[in-house]
């Protein structure tokens, strides 16, 4: 079991709540890094509910490869609540998954577990705790 990889940068930004400049040093730091970066869009559940849903996409960093083992980070976004038809891994290094709730402390935690997958090749032994995460 290896050390969780402390990043330099916000894993994780959400659509509309960044700069143009808080993008760039995501984009800096993840290639420096060889680690993915990852948005998240918040969108109207077209259901006709009030809830939101969410639209997680990730990248790896510029010539650094392909997201390792995309079968078993599929099985992993399945069993985390993601929509199976809406998970897509493509050979050019970007994932695209979207959640049927808007949960954006959960979304951190997925996040840091597929970081740490893409690093090590093993999930991180974390459970989830709503206080842990930022909700924004």
């Amino acid at each position: 079991m290896h050390n969780e990889q402390a990043l330099p940068y916000t894993a994780l930004l959400v659509e509309g709540r960044f700069t143009p400049e808080t993008r760039e040093h995501q984009i800096r730091e993840a290639i420096k890094n060889q680690s993915p970066f990852f948005s998240v869009e918040i969108v109207p559940d077209k259901r006709g509910t009030n809830q939101k849903m969410m639209h997680l996409q990730g990248e790896v960093a510029m010539g650094n490869g392909v997201f390792r083992e995309p079968e078993a980070i599929r099985a992993f976004l399945i069993e985390q609540g993601f929509i199976p038809e809406s998970i897509s891994i493509t050979k050019g290094g970007n994932l695209y998954a979207t959640h049927p709730r808007e949960h954006l402390p959960y979304m951190h935690w997925i996040v840091r577990l597929l970081v740490h997958f893409q690093a090590f090749g093993e999930w991180l032994a974390v459970k989830y705790w709503y206080g842990d995460y930022p909700d924004k």
